[in-house]
């Protein structure tokens, strides 16, 4: 009688070949979930900065123009919560140089009253534009509220007084 030899097993199974695809498609799937979720976070830090920097030249935009002026108005116009600042160059209040103001979601600057195609400041929309002035000759920017993409709205104020009296 011949002895036969068990030849060696070659290839893999079907069965470790499920269990590795399966794997691999678990760790595939984690790759994939934290590309994703690193993404929108740093689309949200991205979007959060550009608001951040909006708000920060809006208020620089409106200092600037403060610190020329003789003189401030504040106007609730169109309303309590967008209001608006004129800004003159003579104490007689005859000649208003520059306007800021709320119009379409965006804070606009005109010249001596706000007008159709004034440019807008920033490009960030704002959802609150609450001036004071003391005495004319400080500007309170109470507040300006600029919508976050993350949900909470970036709060900001300042005062600026008009060096030009």
């Amino acid at each position: 009688m011949s002895t036969m030899r068990a030849r060696p097993e070659r290839g893999m199974t079907l069965v470790e070949i499920t269990v590795v695809l399966a794997l691999a498609a678990l760790v595939m799937t984690g790759l994939a979930g934290f590309y994703v979720s690193s993404q929108a976070t740093w689309l949200e830090a991205f979007t959060q900065a550009l608001t951040q920097r909006d708000a920060t030249l809006l208020v620089a935009a409106i200092t600037d123009s403060t610190r020329t002026a003789r003189k401030a108005v504040v106007s609730s116009y169109p309303d309590t919560l967008h209001q608006t600042l004129t800004l003159y160059s003579d104490e007689g209040a005859t000649a208003a140089f520059r306007c800021f103001y709320w119009r379409d979601s965006l804070i606009r600057m005109g010249g001596n009253q706000p007008a159709d195609g004034d440019p807008a400041v920033v490009t960030s929309r704002v959802g609150r534009f609450q001036l004071a002035t003391v005495d004319s000759s400080l500007v309170l920017i109470e507040l300006i509220e600029l919508p976050s993409p993350g949900g909470r709205p970036l709060r900001l104020s300042s005062a600026a007084a008009l060096y030009n009296r």
